[in-house]
């Protein structure tokens, strides 16, 4: 073989293997993560923060950052790395207690292989007077290894929080929905007050010998309380009040109330928000009179829209 066949075998054999390493780099990059994939990855970091932050675990919190990582609080102080981040939250734990913190996300995206950006909402309680502030906050998580760290945490606004503010953890209520069966029909719909201090919800439910039972209801927050109430008023001149418990799967009210006929009654229910298009209700421990009443359990689906209502609204809108 002569020196010039010798450099044609040599380059052939050369982009032979550049070609094969450019294909094997191709197939072994993957796809973006997926909302759901990114949602979880962004639970379980929120999960470890609150756990943290209601322990006072300054140096936990801290290492949940990645070495780079940084901290912005509301004034646009940055603090930079693990040690500089688990100082400041020192010094945040010796001047607070009671501490109580609950997360909300309010989106979470792919945005490049091994990085999310998160944005959602804070309510934080501490001290004995348990003073509320709600923050608004933006969070850059990486992929480091196997583990998942935080890159940048911005709080990007904080203030005292109000009753519209608290009620926006229930914001996932709002709007119709429905309970199809052979036992008949329930209905409920949520909406804003006007001031959107309260939520006002209707019901209706019609048993199987199509028997209508309606109520409204005013969901607040009670600032001696520390939580939420709630005032149920029937079609047959009914009244029950209720209070409102978080739980991590979502809420347990307990009610209590009188009959028209002045018969006293009491129940324990439970929400949980299945996701965005279902919620499921139970009702259990209920007496009327003293008496054991059956336990209830409802599953409610989110009601269609209307139809032609879109596109009333988009006339509407070309209309102004």
């Amino acid at each position: 073989m002569n020196t010039k066949s010798r450099l044609y075998l040599a380059s052939g054999l050369a982009l032979a293997l550049i070609a094969n390493h450019s294909s094997n780099a191709f197939a072994q990059k993957s796809p973006l993560l997926t909302t759901a994939e990114a949602k979880e990855i962004s639970e379980s970091v929120a999960s470890d923060f609150k756990k943290n932050y209601e322990a006072g675990d300054a140096s936990a919190i801290a290492g949940m950052f990645s070495k780079a990582g940084e901290f912005i609080d509301s004034q646009q102080v940055v603090y930079s790395g693990p040690s500089d981040i688990e100082a400041e939250f020192s010094a945040l734990f010796e001047v607070s207690e009671d501490r109580k913190i609950e997360l909300v996300i309010d989106s979470v995206r792919a945005v490049a292989q091994g990085l999310l950006i998160e944005d959602g909402h804070a309510w934080i309680q501490s001290g004995k007077n348990s003073v509320t502030t709600v923050s608004q906050y933006t969070t850059v998580l990486v992929k480091e290894g196997d583990a998942w760290k935080i890159a940048s945490l911005r709080d990007i606004k904080s203030e005292f929080a109000s009753a519209a503010d608290r009620l926006q953890v229930l914001d996932w209520m709002m709007g119709g929905w429905i309970d199809e069966s052979e036992a008949g029909v329930a209905e409920y719909d949520f909406g804003w007050s006007e001031d959107g201090s309260y939520i006002l919800g209707s019901y209706r439910i019609q048993d199987e010998r199509a028997e209508d039972f309606t109520g409204t209801l005013r969901i607040g927050w009670c600032p001696v309380k520390k939580q939420f109430q709630s005032w149920t008023f029937d079609s047959e001149g009914g009244v029950s009040f209720g209070t409102w418990d978080a739980i991590p799967e979502g809420w347990i009210v307990k009610t209590t109330g009188t009959r028209s006929d002045g018969v006293s009654g009491s129940s324990t229910n439970y929400y949980e928000r299945g996701d965005d298009d279902k919620i499921i209700w139970k009702s259990f421990d209920r007496h009327i009179g003293g008496e054991k009443q059956p336990d209830v359990e409802v599953v409610l689906v989110r009601k269609p829209p209307q139809p032609g209502a879109s596109n009333d609204a988009e006339a509407s809108s070309d209309g102004e």
